[in-house]
């Protein structure tokens, strides 16, 4: 009711820009409507990072010998390729909505191994190769913060659990970017197997986004790594012994190489 022809209301604006309309009415009142209102976007709140690579996710267990596999959507991907699940790289001849269908296992020097329910599926990174990302600071209504009192204007930093990538230096928002900047050539993933990428605030690093589920698959071969025992990591030799001596065919980054196997000298 209202208290001599008045009464505030709590209305929240979610979507950021300039065309909305808040309509009032009662009844056997002519409507009212306010135009022209601009909704600002809010603080920022986190990160999207869009690019590098196409992911989705399991829906359910796979064995090594599956051919079909079934994911959330196959929705950005080509009709035929290459996906990546963990350290495994996968052909697939067909996709329909949720399935990869006429999959060989184990591809580009990967092994064929099963992965489980939820299990990140993306488009394969050959090590060593540059991509493409843009990053768009949003608030915690998804609104792109590039306008009004809010406007992103401060500094990002990057980081990777990739040990050996090459990631961008700590980026300044300018105003010309509104919200939203571009990045080529300024990422190179190295290290096969599943590897994330991670842009934060410089000053305040709880304001983050990530791309998980980056699968990266060995380059070609480039050298043999000779090595005793049975692992690369344990390299301690007793006086007098005997050890056997390996040599692993790997790339240029130090990625086995799996199609070669291990060679004993």
């Amino acid at each position: 009711n209202l208290i001599n022809g008045t009464r505030p209301f709590s209305v929240i604006l979610a979507t950021a820009g300039s065309v909305n309309t808040l309509t009032t009415s009662a009844t056997g009142r002519t409507p009212y409507t306010c135009s022209a209102i601009t909704v600002y976007p809010n603080t920022v709140s986190h990160f999207h990072i869009a690019g590098i690579t196409t992911t989705t996710t399991l829906s359910g267990n796979i064995n090594a010998g599956a051919t079909t596999i079934t994911v959330a959507s196959t929705t950005g991907f080509p009709g035929s390729g290459e996906i990546g699940i963990d350290n495994e790289v996968i052909t697939y001849a067909g996709t329909n909505t949720t399935l990869f269908t006429g999959c060989t296992r184990g591809a580009s020097n990967t092994i064929a191994t099963t992965h489980n329910n939820n299990a990140y599926v993306s488009i394969p990174v050959l090590a060593c190769t540059s991509s493409n990302f843009t990053v768009e600071s949003q608030d915690s209504y998804h609104n792109t913060c590039s306008f009004g009192p809010y406007k992103y204007l401060d500094t990002v930093t990057f980081s990777s659990t990739d040990p050996q990538a090459s990631i961008p230096v700590n980026t300044q928002f300018v105003a010309g970017d509104n919200g939203i900047k571009t990045f080529n050539s300024q990422l190179t993933l190295k290290t096969r197997g599943l590897q994330s990428f991670t842009v934060r605030d410089l000053l305040n690093n709880t304001i983050s986004g990530t791309k998980d589920g980056i699968t990266v698959k060995p380059a070609s071969a480039s050298k043999y790594v000779v090595y005793a025992n049975s692992s690369m990591a344990n390299q301690n030799i007793t006086a007098g012994s005997s050890p056997v001596i390996r040599a692993q065919i790997v790339d240029s980054y130090n990625n086995t190489v799996a199609r070669s196997g291990v060679v004993t000298a």
